[in-house]
């Protein structure tokens, strides 16, 4: 096979824990609040991992979440206006602290955790580590 040539290849499993690699498995070396994944591709390899994945899958996992959410804001229809109504509501306080900028920023966050919640949505974070909710909480 060519240099750079992409091939296919079977991916039984993705984690970020080096440690919970397995053959066939993706390793996400993502950086975390005090280590970074990178430091664990060797070990991962060592385990059976296939691949190792880091900027594009960051920047893959993150459209998917957009477009999840994107969806289901869209699927909800005129549901939307009171959950946004509500959210306002709820962070009235922060309205003079907040540029309005800011403020939009915090009911979207707002809407898009109880979407998550309600639609039992999965939600991948990157805070203190990257984790994986299932949303089935």
């Amino acid at each position: 096979m060519a240099a750079g040539a992409r091939r296919d290849v079977e991916i039984s499993g993705l984690t970020a824990d080096s440690r919970a690699v397995a053959p066939g498995y993706l390793f996400a070396a993502l950086p975390g609040a005090r280590l970074d994944g990178a430091r664990f591709i060797a070990d991962a390899a060592a385990r059976g991992a296939r691949a190792t994945a880091r900027k594009t899958l960051i920047e893959r996992l993150d459209d998917v979440d957009r477009t999840l959410l994107a969806s289901a804001r869209s699927a909800v229809g005129a549901e939307l206006e009171d959950l946004e109504a509500d959210a306002r509501t709820e962070l009235a306080s922060f309205w003079s602290r907040l540029d309005a900028d800011a403020f939009r920023r915090a009911v979207d966050a707002t809407v898009d955790s109880r979407l998550r919640a309600r639609l039992r949505l999965p939600a991948v974070r990157f805070e203190g580590g990257p984790q994986v909710e299932d949303g089935a909480g």
